[in-house]
């Protein structure tokens, strides 16, 4: 995806349980405007278990989802 340098993006990444309900959301901040920002931000997960998945989304900086990816959550490793 390539971008003007006026264009906008903010970054929303949301904690989603087993059925894709969310269970939690952050971000929305800071706008990056025509360059490539690299920041943190706390997604909560405040149910047993945690969260299965993880949905981050790059929007247009007025919330319309322009590309987002699911992450799921890593298996634990068998010892």
């Amino acid at each position: 995806m390539s971008d003007s340098l006026v264009t906008c993006r903010t970054t929303w990444a949301y904690a989603l349980q087993g059925d894709r309900g969310v269970v939690g959301s952050g971000g929305g901040s800071p706008i990056a405007c025509g360059a490539i920002e690299s920041y943190d931000f706390v997604v909560p997960a405040d149910q047993p278990g945690g969260a299965a998945y993880v949905r981050v989304c790059l929007d247009d900086g007025n919330l319309k989802d322009l590309e987002c990816l699911r992450i799921p959550r890593p298996l634990p490793s068998a010892s």
